[in-house]
């Protein structure tokens, strides 16, 4: 868009927020829809305290500021645990025309509160934005921009959003995978893989208010908040194919398969794709506190010792009775995350690098 226009737009947009607004202080729950980068494929919430006679239109607190110049680094932080984010906090107009420039999708809720429950909330919220209070250890499911802003609202309404009855589907798993297909289809199959047991875990509608969507759901039944469009995304926005993702990894997986019995070069790769799965799962499980990652059942699927696959045919048969069974712990629902793709793969390496060891 254009500078001119977002000028424009903006200027229509703070119109809009002042016309015919109560006076003096209230609260706002700002949802802000999904963006172009990775970081932005789960939306984001933020928490105002509105007054039309403050320059800007008031104090909005935003707990989703981080580092975000470092993606890499900043997702084994957050892998480690050690992924620090902070509260910002800016100007209304400001935190809307900032969100607009990244076309992205905003609405607007405003909370029935007391006069009383307002100041409460803005004292609080000034405290939690001290330099000695600001910052928090991201959790992606637990501990994010959308929980905090849940939190507060729960606390200063005395518990309404625990009451919600909003039935939720989705699994966390669920939830992880429309996003990262939003993203790509190739971080559905890794998400998949690092994610253990934990996120297939039912939910319940306060947990699934983690994301902003579901956030915003929940405040329009709970408090009769209805949304207000302040801004609709100008650019399309590709919709995540979750079982098209899932598709396309069954695709690799057999493809790989396959290679790996009809050639020596095959099944070399598929050794090495099989031990990067195993590092990689290994090492969320050892180094992450994370519960959705330390309890993941590929831990038994994907071993870093199966880079003796393609040496030692005695380990390739210990291995195949292994996945023999987990394929009954699977089926039986003891096992209970999405196995099997990586199942195939692993025994049908284990399977030709047993058979070509074995000829030899």
């Amino acid at each position: 868009m254009p500078v001119t226009s977002r000028v424009w737009v903006f200027v229509a947009l703070a119109l809009g927020l002042t016309a015919g607004a109560s006076e003096g202080a209230r609260v706002e729950l700002y949802t802000v829809g999904l963006g172009d980068d990775l970081f932005n494929k789960f939306g984001h919430a933020a928490l105002c305290v509105v007054d039309d006679d403050v320059p800007g239109g008031g104090l909005c607190y935003n707990y989703g500021t981080s580092d975000f110049s470092r993606p890499i680094g900043l997702a084994w932080d957050v892998v480690r645990g050690h992924a620090k984010f902070w509260v910002s906090v800016s100007d209304l107009f400001s935190m809307i025309l900032w969100f607009q420039g990244q076309d992205r999708t905003i609405y607007r809720q405003v909370f029935p509160l007391s006069d009383a429950q307002v100041e409460t909330l803005r004292i609080e919220l000034a405290e939690d934005a001290t330099p000695e209070n600001r910052e928090y250890i991201y959790s992606h499911f637990l501990d994010n921009c959308s929980t905090r802003p849940r939190d507060w609202i729960d606390e200063i309404t005395g518990g309404e959003l625990r009451k919600t009855r909003i039935e939720s589907p989705l699994t966390y798993r669920d939830y992880a995978r429309e996003g990262f297909a939003s993203f790509h289809w190739s971080l559905v199959p890794a998400g998949d893989l690092i994610l253990g047991r934990w996120v297939d875990q039912d939910i319940g509608a306060y947990e699934a208010m983690f994301i902003p969507r579901v956030l915003r759901r929940a405040v329009e039944e709970r408090f009769g908040a209805r949304p207000t469009l302040v801004y609709e995304r100008q650019a399309p926005l590709a919709a995540g194919d979750v079982r098209g993702a899932l598709v396309r990894f069954w695709v690799v997986v057999i493809g790989l398969s396959l290679f790996a019995w009809i050639s020596r070069p095959g099944a070399r790769l598929a050794v090495a794709v099989v031990v990067l799965m195993a590092v990689i799962v290994w090492a969320g499980a050892l180094l992450s506190p994370w519960p959705e990652l330390r309890v993941n059942e590929l831990a038994l699927v994907f071993l870093p010792s199966d880079v003796l696959l393609s040496r030692k045919p005695v380990y390739a048969k210990i291995r195949l009775g292994m996945l023999g069974g987990i394929a009954l712990l699977a089926a039986s629902g003891i096992f209970v995350q999405p196995i099997w793709p990586y199942w195939t793969l692993a025994t049908a390496t284990a399977g030709a690098c047993w058979w070509r060891t074995r000829r030899h």
